[in-house]
């Protein structure tokens, strides 16, 4: 399996005018919006649900134990979705805003949001 990093590389070279902006997932916070390890950690509490275990004290630990190995973001949904569209709407809810957020102004586009799509237009 080729590196991440070389993998992007290659394929956007093989598409010239196509662009990547690497951002870490903090970047969507102030909207509201889980970063990747506070999905993964819900995600571990709606697994031990499933399993009507509590895992209050350290999910994470008690995910370790229990599998026997560390917590993965698409480990973690391969085992809660069985397909593409169930995986879909397990995420649905932590990045599409609810009843009220838009009017509370959460789940709603940053500058940073703003500024990224300005750069893309142009």
């Amino acid at each position: 399996m080729l590196d991440p990093l070389l993998s992007l590389s290659l394929s956007m070279h093989a598409q010239p005018g196509l662009y990547a902006v690497l951002i870490g997932s903090g970047v969507s916070r102030s909207a509201g919006i889980p970063t990747g390890w506070d999905i993964v950690v819900d995600l571990i509490r709606k697994l031990a649900e499933v399993h009507n275990e509590s895992c209050d004290q350290d999910p994470e630990a008690w995910f370790r134990q229990k599998f026997e190995g560390a917590p993965t973001y698409s480990g973690l949904l391969e085992m809660l979705g069985m397909t593409q569209a169930e995986r879909c709407r397990l995420l649905k809810g932590y990045f599409e805003p609810g009843e009220g957020e838009l009017e509370e102004g959460r789940r709603v586009p940053t500058k940073a949001h703003e500024a990224l799509a300005q750069l893309v237009a142009s």
